[in-house]
This record gives structure tokens, sequence and C-alpha cells, in this order.
């Protein structure tokens, strides 16, 4: 993306690119519950972008790779969940 930020952050049309990408979600009606797995030094800023989605169940600190931020994505999903997609944002 030749940025110095994270592409989550990049601006699109005024507003963060991950906005646009949890509104998406927050509008699908098979969408009950969203985790977003963010590096530590984000999940702050991230956790802000996300306050405006009443889908959104939490922030999650991800893991050194990929597959451990998945996990760590996968300990916060209800109970309940018949269907997890995974979206690398």
């Amino acid at each position: 993306m030749q940025s110095d930020q994270p592409k989550q952050f990049l601006d699109l049309k005024g507003r963060p690119l991950l906005v646009h990408t949890l509104d998406a979600f927050e509008a699908c009606d098979s969408v009950d519950a969203i985790i977003v797995v963010a590096s530590p030094d984000a999940t702050e800023a991230i956790s802000d972008f996300a306050a405006h989605c009443e889908k959104v169940r939490s922030v999650v600190v991800g893991g050194m790779e990929r597959q451990d931020s998945v996990a760590e994505g996968l300990k916060a999903v209800p109970d309940d969940a018949d269907l997890i997609v995974i979206h690398d944002g």
C-alpha cells in the first residue's frame, strides 16, 4: 500500500478503511456479532472506530503470527455461533 500507516487506518472517502469494513458487516443481516483482532498498539484506535457499531462485541489483542491472531479472535466468539467468517482487514 506504500504507506507509513497500517492499511486499516488509510483514508477512503473521509473515513478509515476499517470503518467501511465494519459498516458493511454491521449492515449485513446474517452477521450477529463482530470480533475485531488488533495489534496491541492499534487496539485503542480500533476500539474508537468500532464504537459506532452495535454488533462489535469486543476488540481483542492478536498474536505474533496471523494464525495466533485468528486463535485469539476465536476465543472471543460467542458460544452460540453457527458460522464464523474471518476477514483479513
